[in-house]
């Protein structure tokens, strides 16, 4: 996780004591942030007894390879070679022999005899558990351990493996883990499909966590709304409980405190725990996940670049589960299915699956294709399945191009749908009982870039690392999600605090370009209110010169859709403030926070920009709404329908012998792509008769869709990095230049109007979580002990301070998550604030003990820092 909690030692404590609510929060805007929604997540640097410390690892870069040029590694020396390369391939289950030697997707060792440094002994895990005090006893929370650790990724097998090399991602130990998911059982020909169904090559679905007990980036989870009062100091632990750790969470802005306990559980004879877990991901009150029926039914699955990714060939079935002739089987001449070897194809598992929590549901339909929100009203999703429709269309991602159809100086037009999901993996799922996590290897020529969302009760994060060559402009990156027409109805954000109408109809006043440049000439048009006044001036026409046609222009040429921030709608260009998406339906708070690795992070976030288009007659290639977009990656879209005259079923294009013959259009539009004359929108004409909106499409219209409209973007909002430097790491197995990112989105109950300062700004003022360190005298002690829990869990911050918690933060990296990448708010900050109330308080002294203590601790941290992987 990049953000979560601002860390700080018992000092912080002390201050908060000191200084009561309304000097805590001196300086700090008025509108304090809703923390309901709010997960609290730990870090095991946190507990340094408890703590094996930081992993320390290492691996050398491989050897840039290419098979198809050269078999590389066969001439590696030991240390550079892949740890998955195999000299002599041998046919596998279904007689295809790997040409690329068995080097697809998976992890390389760390070259260090240990991973971490002798001498600290580590808790077991599994032994932890979450307690709050309820005012007579302590009960059980649900309470998540999710172990993180350091893997070296690699896919030697993709087309653009001698440029991405090996990267360290540190991440967790799942569940299961897709990318293991290449092999079947053997050809039946009772039953052909079973050659379709994944199972993990050498029966292990997913790789154990290397390390034997608690290390400094594992993470533990739970909700902040199940925190409590603190316990009394002679409160007496469940039976089984040895050792307990008290959790402060407290509010920057009211001061206020709440507490969990961390405890830890003794061992039977037998081996079990004395006190097991309460919650497990079976029960979980927040959250469910459930991969499809199909999910693991090998599909065919390959980008336009074909052997990007590169995933190994077989067999693959259709959806449905039967065998697809023509990918891998054939029938004979009896008529029976067989296999086909010289058909085979790349494949991948479906990957289709299903978060629930009480508040919404969200869809995948494969590892890049997220397209599926749902909001139920009353909060009783996971009990009665209430949800609402969806108010996205889908998550989308552009490189190099907005839209298909386009010419630009370097590559052509990827998307979420066939480049990305056709060259990705499953890198891993985990669900328990406050957390879902998934995450997915691999877009395109972006061989080791991952993403991974995780999931809370009302919460998603997004986190991304992005590892990719250099990308010039024209036009860079685009990552951004496109809503449901009429699900959601306003869009707002710190420049737009009265919204703005999510209607189809363009807002912006400048920045969506068409532009065209060539030997035949130069043209620029604009879809936005500055391009309609630049028509309306030029008799309708474009500004042009020559006779540009981006129809008849080859490569000579530079065309297509690209975009520039409206700084009078989204702010400046490196600003990346919250956003809000509102309706019926449901609405959506998102913060996005951009990190590069080194100082050129600065840089990177100048060509950072916000991205927002509301506008459904542009077509971006991918998508289903408000209409289906039927021909993918193709800028000639039908642009007719009608009924069969057969069965009565409408279709597009228009059947022959359709009885009518009906033009597609944009929603909220005429057939002939003017706008509706809509009340409440900038493009309203008083002087005409007003008109009513579409209602929101009906999917279900017909098989493909609502094919009366075309797919448009409907309040599309995101990120657009206008250009890259390299972030593939330069063939180095730590990160020094990749580009990392984080969107944290909270869902919630439609029509709630202009929210954003409450549910946007929490990541500016995070939760300060402290955990009390053990006082004098209290040891871990034996299972079955009857003490206080820990022997060091204090009633109160003075408390700490009397039993001697007085100090530096005891994190060896405090302030820092687990990753080392910038929490949300920096300890120095935290410290500023409290010093200057003190100050104007006139505790003085207390504050110079507070800087000696602060610098301390920063000197600590740094030190800290420098010693992680």
């Amino acid at each position: 996780m990049y953000r979560r909690l601002l860390v700080g030692g018992t000092v912080s404590l002390v201050l908060v004591a000191s200084l009561g609510p309304r000097a805590l929060a001196a300086g700090l805007p008025a509108t304090p942030p809703v923390r309901t929604y709010e997960p609290v997540v730990l870090s095991g640097s946190q507990f340094p007894d408890w703590s094996a410390g930081p992993e320390v690892t290492a691996r050398a870069p491989g050897m840039p390879t290419n098979y198809p040029t050269g078999d590389a590694q066969a001439l590696a020396p030991g240390p550079m070679r892949s740890d998955c390369y195999q000299a002599h391939p041998q046919p596998d289950v279904n007689g295809w022999v790997d040409p690329d030697h068995g080097d697809h997707s998976c992890y390389q060792s760390s070259q260090l005899p240990a991973r971490t440094v002798p001498g600290r002994t580590a808790v077991d895990t599994g032994s932890l558990r979450g307690y709050r005090w309820d005012g007579s006893r302590f009960v059980q929370i649900p309470f998540q351990v999710d172990t993180k650790w350091v893997h070296y990724l690699s896919n030697n097998a993709s087309g653009f493996a001698f440029y991405s090399g090996i990267d360290q991602e540190t991440t967790y130990t799942f569940d299961r883990e897709g990318f293991r998911f290449t092999t079947n059982r053997p050809f039946d020909p009772a039953n052909p499909s079973i050659v379709c169904w994944s199972q993990p090559a050498g029966g292990r679905p997913a790789a154990p966590d290397p390390n034997p007990g608690l290390i400094d980036t594992d993470e533990m989870a739970f909700m902040a709304r199940d925190a409590g009062t603190a316990a009394p100091r002679n409160a007496r632990p469940p039976h089984g409980i040895v050792e307990a750790r008290r959790v402060t969470i407290i509010d920057p802005i009211t001061g206020a405190q709440t507490f969990v306990y961390v405890m830890r559980s003794g061992r039977e004879h037998d081996g079990s725990y004395t006190v097991g877990p309460a919650f497990t991901a079976a029960n979980s009150p927040y959250v469910r996940y459930q991969r499809d029926a199909n999910a693991d039914l090998f599909g065919f699955s390959q980008s336009s670049y074909s052997d990007y990714g590169n995933a190994p060939k077989g067999p693959v079935c259709n959806p449905d589960g039967t065998p697809a002739i023509g990918r891998g089987f054939r029938r004979d001449a009896t008529g029976a299915v067989v296999l086909d070897p010289s058909t085979f194809v790349q494949r991948r598992p479906l990957d289709g699956a299903t978060v629930t929590t009480p508040r919404y549901r969200f869809r995948y339909d494969g590892r890049w294709l997220m397209d599926g929100l749902q909001v139920s009203p009353g909060d009783t999703g996971l009990a009665s399945g209430d949800y609402g429709p969806s108010i996205v269309d889908r998550w989308k991602a552009r490189a190099f191009q907005q839209s298909p159809g386009g010419q630009t100086p370097c590559c052509g037009y990827e998307e979420e749908q066939t480049n990305w999901g056709g060259s990705s993996q499953l890198l891993g799922e985990k669900a328990g009982p406050v957390r879902v996590i998934r995450e997915t290897w691999g877009a395109d020529s972006a061989t080791n870039a991952t993403r991974t969302e995780v999931f809370y009760a009302e919460e998603v994060d997004y986190l991304s690392d992005l590892r990719v060559h250099p990308i010039p402009p024209l036009d860079g990156i685009y990552v951004q999600r496109d809503m449901a027409a009429g699900r959601v109805t306003h869009y707002y954000n710190p420049y737009l605090p009265a919204g703005a109408p999510v209607d189809g109809l363009n807002d912006e006043a400048y920045g969506n370009f068409h532009a065209h440049v060539g030997p035949d000439g130069v043209a620029v048009d604009s879809q936005d209110r500055a391009g309609d006044t630049v028509r309306s001036a030029n008799g309708g026409k474009p500004l042009a010169v020559g006779s540009p046609n981006d129809g008849s222009c080859g490569s000579e040429c530079i065309h297509g859709d690209f975009d520039v921030s409206d700084t009078t709608f989204s702010g400046p260009p490196g600003l990346l403030q919250w956003e809000e998406v509102d309706g019926p339906a449901g609405a959506l708070v998102e913060r996005w926070t951009v990190h590069q690795a080194t100082a050129g992070g600065v840089a990177e976030a100048l060509v950072t920009q916000p991205y927002y288009r509301d506008d459904s007659c542009f077509d971006d290639g991918t998508g289903a709404d408000p209409g289906p977009k039927l021909r993918l990656r193709s800028s000639q879209e039908p642009s007719t329908w009608g009924y069969d005259p057969v069965t009565g079923v409408p279709a597009s294009p228009a059947p022959p012998g359709a009885p009518t013959v009906y033009q597609r259009r944009c929603w909220n539009h005429h057939a002939d792509g003017s706008p509706y004359n809509l009340k409440a929108t900038l493009k309203y004409d008083p002087g005409k008769p007003a008109e009513a909106p579409d209602p929101p499409p009906d999917p279900s219209f017909s098989p493909q869709g609502d094919i009366r409209y075309y797919q448009g973007d409907i309040g599309t909002h995101g990120l657009h990095l206008t250009l890259v430097g390299d972030s593939d790491n330069a063939q180095l197995t730590v990160p020094v230049d990749e580009i990392d990112s984080q969107q944290t989105q909270v869902v919630l109950h439609g029509n709630q109007g202009n929210v954003g300062e409450q549910y946007g700004r929490a990541f500016d003022r995070p939760l300060i979580v402290v955990v009390a360190p053990p006082a004098p005298g209290g040891s871990r002690t034996g299972a079955g002990s009857r003490s206080a829990p820990g022997g060091a869990v204090p009633a109160s911050p003075a408390a700490a301070a009397a039993a001697g918690g007085g100090g530096p933060p005891s994190s060896a990296r405090a302030g820092l998550p687990p990753s080392g990448r910038p929490a949300r708010g920096a300890p120095a900050s935290a410290l500023a604030m409290a010093m200057s109330a003190m100050a104007s308080a006139g505790g003085l002294g207390l504050a110079l003990a507070v800087l000696f203590w602060g610098a301390l601790a920063v000197r600590r941290r740094r030190a800290g820092a420098g010693r992680g992987p």
